[in-house]
């Protein structure tokens, strides 16, 4: 699931990772990538427990190309993961 497209507007690209070698992961390890444009060649990938950090401190200056204008709409983003990670691994272990 992508959560942010680059656009005109936008110069991040946020979605859902996923390895396709890898099988159904626990919650903890669920991966969410945060590319900004300038930075795409990095291609950080955080895990859930890193995002929900980033959100519990608010500081987003661990995603290259953070800038402090973006906290925000970051924060919005970020904040529409944990709930669809929760969910889907809700009742699992």
């Amino acid at each position: 699931m992508g959560y942010s497209r680059y656009n005109k507007d936008c110069d991040y690209y946020i979605f859902r990772y996923q390895e396709a070698e890898k099988e159904k992961s626990q919650k903890e390890e669920e991966r969410l990538a945060i590319w900004h444009a300038k930075h795409r060649r990095e291609k950080p990938v955080y895990t859930y427990t890193e995002v929900r950090q980033m959100l519990e401190h608010g500081d987003f200056s661990p995603v290259p190309g953070y800038d402090v204008e973006d906290r925000e709409f970051l924060r919005s983003q970020l904040e529409k993961l944990v709930p669809d990670v929760d969910e889907e691994h809700k009742g699992a272990g």
